[in-house]
């Protein structure tokens, strides 16, 4: 018998540990294969990692630290208004009420939506249901603790 499957909201709280992020806001996405994460001047290095500031100015949580790190892959992938572009992929763990998650990310400039997390299918496959009447989902519990 499987586990038992936590119900997320169509928008959710997350925190990116290892780039020191609380409580950004992710789009519940089952329509997208894989995740993303909004960052700026993305460089992919010969060296097999990728460079990239994650955010931008615009955005609360923004502190203007470049990042660097392996590269997992890299793909073409299709975005939502059709243009197929090459991004590097980088693995991390991702906070969602109050557990740690593996997971992977594809870095994209995502100024133009209006989250700066997709979580999307391969990700939420077996951790979750998706309730899309809900936002928000975990707030309450998180102040609780």
């Amino acid at each position: 018998m499987s586990s038992p499957k936590t119900i997320i909201g169509r928008v959710e709280l997350v925190d990116l540990p290892q780039f020191s992020l609380v409580e950004l806001e992710a789009k519940i996405d089952t329509g997208a294969d894989s995740s993303a994460l909004h960052c700026t001047d993305i460089q992919i290095h010969d060296d097999n990692t990728v460079s990239f500031c994650v955010l931008d100015s615009n955005h609360p949580n923004y502190v203007g630290q470049r990042l660097r790190m392996p590269i997992f892959t890299c793909k073409r992938v299709k975005s939502s208004n059709g243009i197929a572009k090459k991004r590097a992929y980088i693995q991390t763990n991702a906070l969602i009420n109050g557990q740690i998650y593996p997971i992977t990310l594809s870095l994209t400039d995502r100024s133009n939506m209006s989250k700066p997390i997709l979580l999307g299918r391969r990700f939420l496959e077996g951790k979750f249901l998706v309730d899309v009447s809900l936002k928000h989902n975990f707030k309450k519990t998180k102040k609780q603790k």
